[in-house]
């Protein structure tokens, strides 16, 4: 005898129904993975990566933190991590962490050496990228990609360069 076995998940964003087919003498397991697979699909439609609503405002010479987390708070230490910049043709790599390592080798050239994740502050869900001696061609939009095996989900951050001239004046001394 067949009999289908209908498991309902509520979460805070959604409801999920999963309908499965199962033999009456396998119940107990055809409940529990679906019971597994529901758990396992709900959690992983829970998170998102955050950027800033507002741009980020860098001053020509100084360093900025381009920020990007996921929430709830979850480590991406074994997720990969990709800054890029979509506005730029073919939207061109800025800095990646993949793999438990920063993986740069197809960076763009303005970046090298600029870029830097804190690897500390993955364990925490923090994938803010730290741009070090900001240029004026660093304006524009930035793409925070972050992938696990579940999931992946991306937030952007506008970054504004200001260039602050020093003038000096003569006292006639």
């Amino acid at each position: 005898m067949i009999s289908h076995i209908i498991l309902f998940i509520h979460t805070p964003e959604n409801s999920v129904e999963l309908k499965h087919r199962c033999p009456s003498e396998m119940k107990l397991i055809c409940l529990t993975l679906l019971i597994v697979s529901g758990a396992i699909d709900s959690r992983s439609e829970q998170y998102k990566a955050v950027g800033p609503a507002d741009p980020v405002f860098a001053v020509a010479g100084e360093d900025v933190i381009l920020p990007c987390s996921v929430k709830p708070n979850t480590s991406v230490v074994d997720m990969r991590v990709e800054w890029s910049r979509p506005d730029l043709k073919h939207s061109q790599l800025v800095h990646l962490y993949e793999d438990h390592k920063d993986r740069n080798t197809n960076q763009i050239e303005s970046y090298r050496g600029r870029t830097k994740l804190n690897h500390q502050e993955l364990q925490t869900g923090n994938a803010s990228l730290k741009l070090s001696s900001v240029q004026v061609s660093d304006e524009g939009l930035y793409k925070c990609f972050i992938k696990s095996k579940s999931w992946n989900d991306e937030a952007t951050v506008n970054v504004k360069v200001e260039v602050i001239t020093h003038l000096e004046t003569d006292t006639g001394q």
